[in-house]
């Protein structure tokens, strides 16, 4: 499967999608000014690596910042791996967050109450 990298801009975070080691990672800040646009390679790319994920998926949000609208996206795609792991799949969500950081940390715990899948919040410095 491809690999897919989106380097980041202002508003946009880093993507790096891999396929074969199962590692997806979503780093940055988040506020697009077409979310719909913005996110559609992402959600598509998913559905995709959905028919033949890696032995084990992992999802990294590491953000610093999102708006509201970035966060319905945000959480369909972690829904999405939630569905792997429904399917019998392993995978888990590991959310990194700025040790100072409170508001992103309670934003953490909100994913992770809404979600059954293994998920990991991390404090970072």
């Amino acid at each position: 499967m491809n690999r897919l990298i989106i380097e980041p801009s202002f508003k946009t975070p880093a993507i790096d999608f891999d396929g074969e080691t199962g590692i997806l990672s979503i780093r940055g800040r988040v506020f697009p000014e077409n979310p719909f646009q913005y996110f559609s390679p992402l959600t598509a790319w998913l559905t995709d690596y959905s028919s033949l994920p890696s032995k084990e998926t992992i999802l990294i949000f590491s953000l610093s910042y999102f708006n509201s609208t970035a966060n319905e996206y945000l959480f369909r795609c972690a829904k999405m791996i939630e569905s792997l792991v429904s399917q019998g799949h392993n995978g888990k969500i590991v959310w990194e967050f700025e040790s100072d950081d409170d508001d992103m940390k309670q934003i953490g715990e909100d994913f992770k109450e809404l979600l059954k899948i293994k998920f990991d919040l991390k404090a970072i410095n």
